[in-house]
């Protein structure tokens, strides 16, 4: 083959390159620099930024990122802009739905097109626990705002997206397992650098193991439930309560917090909602305070790489591997926030939620990267073979495109804590080990029943704190 006949995929392959290389270096940058942000507690910073990065229409107004939307969201809900705030997880809501509307035939399409490129160059694919936490940020927005039918509409449609998550993860799981085994009976079919190729990359299960990723130990809660959604939905329809359909809604929820979570203060909430759909007043109750505590950033993805040995390989392939992302630990802003002689307790560990849907999902990024390795080794070694010179500019497109999807809703919560303490007066301090300055809170004063909503990215900050009176 001469140069000139070349001539054409090589350009290719330098604006894949560009494109692919540019957009994995982008999404880190991104990450980093708004992570550097929400620690340092430069918040109209880091609003600002991800209210940038949302890509607003000029035209309509709204934002066309769907990962950033959420960030938006998030920031505005701290920084207490509640109606800037839904219209960002609105924006949000409508591309997820569009999203899950164009199912299967897009799917496909886009992993096609990824094959020569990465996942980072293609749309954020949303998860389940992202749709969720979306409509309760929603919920508790309108329920600070004291605007309680929209409220109820939020928590009905929280209801609604948990009920579905564990068909979700059903239909799902069957989808990605008969793309896989088609991908493997074509495979089949393949040449026999196709074939070496996955022999080396099957290899790297011990180096998975020196990375630290052993997900033996991540089980999700019980059909993918999140606890603190569904404790606040209970929450929620307990005191604000038409009639006693939704005491018994109550019930039923604070029944499925208890049975996840065995939390103290969930029980006495159940117990409650109980007495309540049974005929007892509210009136009989105490006036009561629930403190609830976001504390600290959840999880993050991080990429790492499996560069595999040439010599595995082929005298023709300079280069192949594959690049892949792993969950790590971020820090707890604080241990617990004591009030008075209460202290708040674990409701529901995010990273727990995070870590189960990514287990379901790890073996099909791990299946898809690995026959996006083979598909590129493969083409490296033909064009190598024709033209040497050629060859070294696949092999530099190969590493330059081989980069993992670390974008993730970066902004949410390590984990929920609840308090419970009866009202005794119309205000309250908030301490907690490694608080530099203890946080004193107006309570409402005419008001029966009070939730306080804390919360603190990490302790170089003061905690971001509402109050909710009913």
């Amino acid at each position: 083959m001469k140069f000139n006949s070349l001539a054409k995929p090589l350009s290719l392959i330098a604006l894949s390159t560009l494109f692919t290389g540019c957009a994995s270096v982008m999404q880190s940058n991104q990450f980093d620099g708004f992570e550097e942000k929400l620690q340092q507690g430069a918040i109209n910073e880091a609003s600002s930024y991800a209210i940038e990065q949302a890509d607003i229409d000029p035209e309509t107004g709204h934002a066309t990122d769907l990962l950033w939307a959420l960030q938006a969201g998030n920031m505005m809900r701290y920084q207490k802009a509640y109606t800037q705030s839904n219209q960002y997880f609105d924006d949000a809501e409508i591309i997820i739905k569009k999203e899950n509307g164009e199912g299967l035939a897009k799917d496909a399409a886009e992993t096609t097109g990824s094959l020569l490129v990465n996942d980072a160059a293609l749309d954020y694919e949303p998860t389940v626990y992202d749709g969720i936490m979306a409509n309760t940020y929603k919920a508790l927005n309108f329920m600070k705002e004291g605007a309680v039918q929209d409220a109820r509409i939020e928590w009905n449609r929280v209801d609604e997206r948990q009920r579905r998550s564990a068909e979700y993860f059903a239909e799902e799981i069957s989808e990605l397992r008969a793309e896989q085994e088609q991908e493997l009976e074509n495979g089949k079919k393949g040449d026999t650098t196709a074939k070496r190729v996955e022999q080396s990359l099957q290899k790297s299960d011990a180096i998975l193991k020196e990375q630290g990723i052993d997900m033996a130990q991540w089980a999700p809660y019980k059909n993918y439930v999140n606890p603190f959604s569904t404790y606040m939905h209970g929450l929620f329809f307990m005191l604000n309560a038409q009639g006693s359909s939704d005491y018994n809604k109550a019930y039923d929820s604070m029944k499925r917090a208890y049975g996840l979570t065995n939390n103290a203060a969930v029980k006495t909430d159940m117990n409650m909602a109980r007495s309540l759909a049974q005929g007892t007043s509210i009136n009989r109750f105490k006036s009561t305070v629930w403190v609830v505590f976001e504390n600290g950033l959840s999880v993050k993805k991080e990429e790492f790489r499996i560069d595999l040995p040439v010599f595995l390989l082929d005298n023709n392939v300079k280069y192949t591997g594959i690049a892949l992302p792993k969950l790590v630990e971020r820090n707890a802003a604080y241990p617990a926030l004591q009030i008075g002689t209460f202290k708040t307790n674990s409701l529901a560990d995010m990273d727990k939620i995070i870590k189960a849907e990514f287990k379901e999902r790890f073996p099909y990024i791990l299946a898809k990267e690995l026959g996006r390795a083979t598909l590129k080794t493969v083409m490296q070694k033909q064009i190598n073979d024709q033209n040497p010179m050629a060859g070294l500019v696949a092999s530099a497109y190969q590493l330059a495109s081989t980069s993992a999807d670390i974008r993730m809703w970066s902004s949410l919560p390590k984990e929920f804590q609840l308090a419970r303490l009866p009202k005794t007066a119309d205000s309250l301090v908030i301490k907690a080990e490694g608080m530099a300055v203890p946080v004193e809170v107006e309570l409402g004063k005419n008001s029966r029943f009070d939730i306080v909503y804390v919360k603190a990215f990490s302790a170089s900050q003061a905690p971001e704190v509402k109050v909710i009176s009913i």
